[in-house]
């Protein structure tokens, strides 16, 4: 009979490809290559030398002409600067994007006090500096009449100038009601750089030189030639006029500048009018000016802008796009494009979106669609983004981001839109939300990526984000608390990869980062400017993830870092982020010993844990797990104050009222529980008028609450409070500043019935005042530890602890990734497990024992489950399914059990199938890939019982054999475990004779001939099928029950020295495929394949792998490996032979693919999904 010893492969025709000589220029053609251009250049030479003086005449005309054109060209060539940042939002199109494609690192490698230098007022720039191959440009945006553009190095922050004006005076910019929100842009004229500043505004009180003008500054000496490098033309209204727009240039140079009308005594934050200015950028002077209503001031208004006007091109021509706000000058239209014609301009197209436009738009990397973004107050219900045809004006798609996006966008290299949005404590929105928006641009509409929210940022704008080139791309942004943030886009994720405040002043301005084309990072906030070092290659600070007991991330929980001993109450250099989806977070924090300790509402604070960072660029790891917070002791209980009103209100749940006291400290506020309660742990959650200094006093049950002496014990005291951590709940004062932050004090629990806060200094010296204030044990609930049906009782949050629990369904086919099924040992119950479920070696498969621990919650669908983790403490079992009717599958207890039931397919889906019994209660099969049956089939289906949004619902695993034809009459039970080793198997021996000594014979002799001359080890599957107790000739098939994939060879004969056994299992494969099969064996063993595909050929079984019995060995899993076999569709017989020299034998086989077949080794390889085994029946 055949016996292939040695992998064998089907042959694979051999490609042979032609080769073609390749064209290469070697010596020989380089010299003849040299000769010809020798020889043209000596022809020219003699030409010209040889020419008469008429035609060296004409020859030094046409050298003249050509210099005169190059002139013409240099003239013709103004236009922005190229440099690496030159303008707000950088280039034309207001992309915002660098070609940088390293990110910064969250370390300043230096900082310039721009405070000084004849500078008496600082507060930073509203459009970011400008960058060019050798300096920072910035404004000082002073907070009074004088603002003032200088010039930084950029490699070391060093000052260069301050610019002045031809006579020697500083140029000014005047303020725009306190804030100067223009900015600075490089231009090149055609022969010089310059560094375009202004107008800002002109009023009665702004004085100082320049008001009102756009200045040349010499961008190497920051002088201005002379009085010609100005526009002085703006027109304006009595009060004021105001631009908050940097200028911007177009394609030919042309400098387009902006002015608004804007009377804060009647206006508000409502610009009445408008105008745009194209300025000729050689000779300074007006090439044309626009107004929405025909004038050249007044018209529609141009917006509360942050950034320059978008500039595109059309035919050859500039187009100005800009937005503003509807008025009385054009009620129709709030978005424009302008076309400019030269010495006039055109209206190209104008449309209407949403009021209160704060933003400039921007251009998609090709120029055909501008975004338009609107911040639509108190309205995030509508659609705030917007895309153009910037020829004809056509919308392409809106979106509703769900937020108020008062932000210019960013335009990553893919076209990614990126996006910020306010966070506005108190607005009156559905979401208090701050957050970075990725959207994809899809022709004809859009999608949102992902949505990072920022909801910790107290009364924070954010800044117009801007990106990076690289891979993956980087975005910063600022918020008004002094912030960055630097976000790496993952494609449908993001990761913050640092957030570092800056200790700049002046809330009204957040920092606004630019980005240098070596990826250092420049931004001007409050006095001080910064540079931050480039290369970023991983975390700097403190870096770890939050997670529940069960070890699933926890998104948006706070972590606070501080020098103090209480991180989440005190001052100290204290620092906070949060943590994305995946639980994780990063703080930039400079070297130094720091506490941290985490929290979310809902949940126990952490202890604080204690890092130290050796140097400013060094890591360190803290995680942190949270367990679920137990009840809030103090809500409706009673409430007393020494002072004031609504005392009451910090223990109604509601975090919109509050108690304010009649006056400063000292203030006390106290709780009555009713009886002594254990408490470990007070939330306060204040208003901005938050105690500094204070303790946590305690008094038992039966002291007199009013007298003062009885209160000598204080669990927790503090003289450095800081508020905590500032939050977003607020939600009832339209764009009010209210402002709440939580401070989480924790303590060994005490028993006491009162409970007070005894105030002794606060922030502000006439007032304190609280939102809430929680009382906890400071422990979290016990957890239940029993069945997994007591799980159903528990309410959402409840922690749980399940130990000695069966897998019976793990992601695939019906089951969505991340999710598993248990059940308890006696099958009573089962439960829905969602959680990040480990991989390699320590995979989770059916029928494995395991730990369970989490939180309770509830699917949409109204089915319990654990949100947490899953450890595997034991080896795999097979599973029977439960035999059920579809009805009794249907009941509540039923669900997560596995399950056996039958019926006629009513439906076929494309991941679905039903099918009823005539119980009349249908029950959906989800099964994903797999194989499906035909409508009026009537099938056995086996899977864990849920429910959908249509009723009961069968999840069938990723096994092809859970369903099969009733027909059928046999039906396969799935390998179990992750890896799929057949844990029961027919053993027949041991045999031994007296030539057994010896290893080659043990396994190259046929015993199976020797027990039944009708039979041989190739024939024994088709003359012969094993099944359990039945002979041959003196011994029987017994069965054996492996663990862990192995399975050892004891029968009732026993152990044997210098003896083979044999080991029998039926494989079902539900099609015909190639396979790899691994092998493990004590000691040498034969693998011998019998099914369809080789009866056929050879008419028996065949011999596909043998080892070389030089010695004896110990098993291990899958050592061997038999590269390529087939399967056949249905049952295929596996024998394994093994001989055995001293001690006990065993084996243990799997089947992998044979393109990928792994290593040896538990978890080395990735197992066939789908098949099914048996030990008796079928036949082949």
């Amino acid at each position: 009979m055949p016996d292939w010893t040695t992998p064998q492969r089907s042959a694979m025709p051999a490609r042979i490809v032609a080769g073609y000589p390749m064209l290469r220029p070697g010596a020989h053609a380089s010299a003849r290559v040299q000769s010809a251009w020798r020889d043209n250049l000596d022809n020219s030479t003699n030409y010209w030398g040889e020419e008469s003086g008429i035609m060296k005449r004409v020859g030094l005309v046409v050298f003249l002409v050509l210099v005169c054109a190059f002139a013409a060209s240099a003239v013709l060539s103004a236009g922005l600067a190229n440099a690496d940042w030159p303008k707000s939002r950088r280039d034309a199109g207001n992309r915002g994007r660098s070609p940088a494609t390293a990110a910064a690192k969250p370390i300043i490698d230096w900082q310039a006090d721009t405070y000084g230098h004849d500078v008496t007022m600082s507060v930073g720039t509203m459009q970011g500096p400008i960058v060019d191959a050798n300096n920072v440009y910035t404004l000082d945006e002073g907070m009074g009449p004088n603002a003032y553009t200088m010039a930084f190095k950029r490699t070391d922050g060093s000052w260069v100038w301050t610019g002045k004006d031809s006579t020697g005076g500083y140029v000014m910019m005047a303020p725009i009601w306190y804030w100067n929100r223009s900015g600075l842009t490089l231009l090149n004229d055609g022969t010089s750089n310059f560094v375009l500043v202004g107008p800002g505004s002109s009023s009665d009180w702004a004085g100082g030189a320049g008001a009102g003008s756009l200045w040349w500054l010499n961008a190497v000496t920051g002088l201005q030639p002379d009085a010609s490098y100005a526009f002085t033309g703006f027109v304006g209204p009595d009060y004021y006029y105001v631009s908050y727009d940097a200028p911007a240039v177009g394609a030919d140079g042309t400098v387009y500048e902006t002015m608004s009308q804007f009377d804060p005594n009647t206006d508000g934050y409502a610009y009445s009018g408008g105008t745009i200015y194209a300025i000729d950028p050689a000779t300074r002077a007006l090439k044309w000016s626009w107004g929405a209503d025909g004038t050249v001031s007044g018209g529609a208004s141009l917006g509360f802008h942050s950034g320059p006007l978008c500039v595109a091109t059309v035919g050859g021509k500039n187009v100005v796009i800009f937005s503003g706000n509807v008025n009385a000058g054009d009620p129709t239209a709030n978005v424009y494009a302008i076309q400019d014609d030269g010495t006039s301009c055109t209206v190209l197209w104008s449309k209407r979106v949403p009021p209160a436009l704060w933003a400039t738009p921007a251009l998609s990397n090709d120029g055909q669609t501008v975004y338009v973004t609107t911040e639509q107050w108190q309205s995030t219900n509508n659609v705030t983004l917007f895309a153009f045809d910037v020829a004809t004006g056509t919308q392409k798609w809106s979106i509703n981001p769900h937020a108020e996006l008062c932000s210019s966008p960013a335009i990553g290299a893919d076209g990614t839109i990126y996006l910020t949005s306010t966070c506005l404590q108190g607005d009156a929105r559905t979401d208090n939300s701050g957050k970075l928006i990725a959207v994809r641009d899809n022709g004809s509409s859009a999608t949102i990526k992902w949505t990072m929210v920022v909801d910790y940022e107290s009364d924070s704008y954010f800044s117009s984000p801007v990106v990076n080139s690289g891979t993956p791309p980087t975005v910063y942004f600022g918020s008004t608390s002094g912030r960055t943030y630097a976000v790496q886009d993952l494609g449908t994720d993001y990761k913050i990869i640092w957030s570092k405040a800056l200790p700049g002043v002046g809330t009204h301005y957040w920092p606004i980062p630019v980005i240098a084309n070596d990826g250092r990072v420049y931004i001007h906030q409050g006095e001080f400017l910064y540079g931050f070092q480039p290369g970023y290659t991983g975390p700097i600070g403190i870096t770890g993830t939050v997670t529940d007991a069960g070890g699933t991330p926890i998104a948006n929980a706070l972590v606070s870092a501080s020098t103090g001993d209480f991180p989440l109450t005190d001052a100290g250099t204290k620092r906070y982020a949060k943590t994305d989806p995946h639980g994780r977070y990063v703080i930039t924090v400079p070297a130094g010993t720091y506490k941290v300790a985490a929290w979310i509402d809902g949940r126990v604070s952490s202890d604080p844990a204690t890092v130290t960072l050796a140097t400013d660029s060094s890591t360190a790891a803290a995680d942190f797990a949270l367990r679920t917070a137990g009840p809030n002791l103090s809500i409706g209980k009673t409430a007393t104050a020494s002072s004031g009103s609504g005392a009451g209100n910090v223990i109604d749940g509601n975090i919109n009222t509050r108690w304010v006291s009649s006056g400063g400290a000292p203030q006390w506020l106290m709780v009555d529980l009713g009886s002594d309660k254990a408490i470990g742990e007070a939330v306060m959650k204040w208003e901005s008028a938050w105690a500094t200094s204070y303790s946590i006093q305690y008094l038992k049950d039966g002291s007199d609450p009013a007298v003062e002496a009885n209160w000598t014990n204080a669990v927790f005291s503090t003289t450095t409070g800081a508020g905590g951590i500032a939050v977003n709940w607020i939600t009832w004062n339209p764009k009010g500043t209210a402002s709440t932050f939580a401070s989480i004090a924790k303590w060994a629990p005490v028993s006491a019935r009162y409970w007070r806060i005894k105030v002794t200094a606060s922030r502000y010296t006439d007032v304190v005042s609280m939102y809430e204030l929680e009382l906890r044990s400071g422990m979290p609930p016990g957890p239940v530890s029993g069945k997994c049906a007591d799980v159903r009782k528990l309410n959402n949050g409840d922690d749980v602890i399940l130990e000695g629990k069966r897998v019976t369904a793990t992601p695939g086919a019906g089951l969505p990734n991340g999710v598993v099924y248990v059940e308890d040992a006696e099958r009573t119950g089962a439960i829905r497990v969602k959680a990040n479920l480990p991989t390699g070696a320590n995979a989770i498969g059916t029928g494995d024992v395991v730990k369970v621990s989490g939180t309770v919650a509830t699917t949409a669908a109204g089915e319990k489950y654990v949100d947490g983790g899953v450890t595997k403490t034991g080896t795999a079992i097979v599973l029977d399914p439960l035999g059920m009717n579809n009805r009794d599958a249907s009941e509540p207890n039923a669900q997560g059990l596995f399950v056996k039931i039958w019926g006629k397919v009513a439906s076929v889906g494309s991941d679905r199938f039903v099918i009823s019994d005539g119980s009349n209660v249908p029950v959906t099969v989800m099964c994903g890939a797999l194989n499906k049956p035909a409508v009026n089939d009537v099938v056995r289906v086996r899977g864990v019982m849920s429910k959908d949004s249509s009723g009961p619902a069968l999840l069938m695993r990723d096994e092809q054999v859970d369903w099969i034809s009733a027909a059928s009459e046999f039906q396969p039970l799935p390998l179990p475990g992750a890896f799929k080793y057949p844990q029961e198997w027919l053993v027949l021996g041991p045999f031994a004779d007296a030539s057994s000594g010896d290893r080659d014979y043990r396994l190259d002799h046929d015993f199976i001939a020797d027990a039944d001359s009708g039979l041989t080890e190739f024939t024994l599957a088709q003359l012969a099928p094993p099944y359990p107790g039945r002979a041959v000739g003196s011994k029987t098939w017994t069965r054996v029950t492996g663990s862990g994939g192995h399975v050892v060879f004891a029968t009732a004969d026993g152990q044997a020295n210098n003896s083979t056994f044999y080991a029998h299992v039926w494989i079902y494969s539900p099609v015909d495929q190639q396979v790899a099969v691994r092998v493990g064996s004590d000691d040498s063993s034969k693998f011998i394949l019998s099914n369809s595909i080789w009866l056929d050929v050879f008419g028996s079984g065949v011999a596909f792998y043998r080892t070389d019995p030089a010695v004896g060995r110990a098993e291990q899993w899958g050592q061997d490996l038999s590269n390529s076999t087939w399967l056949a569709t249905g049952w295929n017989s596996i024998l394994i032979k093994c001989e055995n020299g001293t001690g006990a034998s065993g084996a243990d086989i799997q089947f992998v693919s044979s393109d990928n077949p792994g290593s040896p080794g538990w978890g080395g390889a990735t197992p066939i999904q789908g098949l099914g085994y048996l030990l008796s029946n079928p036949t082949l």
